[in-house]
């Protein structure tokens, strides 16, 4: 594959995040734009427009991710025996398994069935002109495999803020889903560390956050794309489902 990729907005380092980012230099909407849409042709490319708080967090930590696995794949059978390496990227499939679990615990099957990716190529040029989208080129199946179940995750995450607070009080999937945050950070620091590359903590997750009510409006926009309604029917334990209406193609 192409090795050619993005920095993301939090990219990788072992100092303070807010450090990094006063040092490098930062790209104008316009560089952004540019910079993705020439990402966009590459073969096997991947946008995401995240809309959650939690799908903008995960995102971030796929850059260095999509660095490191290549990086521990190139040292098999050099300085890594195959079992080493397998043992080493067990954390990173493990997190997959346990996103599909909280995935399938809110909108069953097919939540899982649904293609993480069924956008139109009208609708890629749509959200690539979005300076806050991310266009992702995985160099390995697993870093693949992680991306999708985030696109997947932010779509649930966006309408599961629209059910009723009442719902919400009992409901346990907003605090699942940052533990499944805290611990794919936990797993990518791991990761980099094992190889030497370069890796961030996310500041939202180091710093105290602020109630949010202002801003909830803005990522419960949901659009005609995104094909993910709450189902009152076939719930779990009494949980609503976010359950998907129709794969788009």
């Amino acid at each position: 594959m192409n090795n050619h990729s993005t920095q993301s907005p939090g990219s990788p380092k072992n100092q303070s995040g807010a450090d990094a980012n006063a040092k490098r230099k930062k790209k104008t909407p316009e560089e952004r734009i540019a910079l993705n849409r020439e990402l966009l042709q590459q073969y096997g490319s991947l946008i995401v427009l995240p809309r959650s708080f939690e799908g903008r967090i995960l995102i971030r930590m796929v850059y260095p991710l999509n660095k490191a696995i290549p990086r521990l794949r190139r040292d098999l059978g050099v300085t890594r025996t195959v079992a080493e390496v397998l043992a080493l990227l067990e954390p990173i499939q493990t997190w997959t398994k346990q996103a599909a679990e909280w995935l399938r615990a809110s909108g069953g099957e097919l939540v899982l069935l649904t293609p993480a990716l069924g956008e139109s190529l009208d609708e890629r040029k749509r959200m690539v002109a979005n300076p806050r989208a991310h266009v992702v080129v995985p160099q390995t199946e697993e870093v693949r495999a992680v991306v999708e179940q985030i696109i997947r995750m932010d779509r649930v995450l966006v309408v599961l803020r629209t059910i009723s607070m009442e719902q919400l009080r009992s409901d346990s999937r907003l605090s699942e889903a940052l533990t499944l945050v805290r611990e794919l950070d936990r797993v990518v620091r791991g990761v980099c560390a094992t190889v030497d590359v370069d890796y961030y903590e996310p500041r939202e997750l180091r710093e105290p956050q602020k109630p949010r009510v202002a801003k909830i409006g803005a990522e419960l926009e949901i659009t005609s794309k995104d094909d993910v309604t709450i189902g009152s029917t076939g719930s779990s334990n009494g949980r609503p489902r976010v359950v998907h209406r129709g794969a788009s193609t």
